[in-house]
């Protein structure tokens, strides 16, 4: 997906191997994977900025912006004013 957007070049892609019910459910397992992941994507592959891909994790962009100190965004957040700021373009 990286590739056919052409971003290849400005961004890596990782998975934190958490079901989208633990993440929901806000177990901690599933939290502390998220949070090494994002520790591996900010000090391995030097990411400036966090995009959460899982509805699962909606509403954790906030706390882990501050835990983290790098923006994290929420994907479902974005998805929504994308779509409101569509709608008034009448995109």
């Amino acid at each position: 997906m990286i590739n056919s957007l052409g971003a290849s070049h400005q961004c890596t892609v990782r998975a934190a191997g958490i079901g989208v019910a633990a993440a929901a459910a806000g177990e901690p397992s599933a939290l502390q994977k998220l949070d090494e992941t994002i520790i591996k994507a900010r000090n391995i592959d030097g990411a400036k900025v966090i995009i959460l891909g899982s509805g699962g994790l909606a509403g954790q962009a906030e706390r882990l912006t501050k835990l983290h100190g790098i923006p994290v965004i929420d994907c479902i957040e974005a998805a929504i004013r994308v779509a409101d700021m569509a709608s008034k373009l009448k995109l």
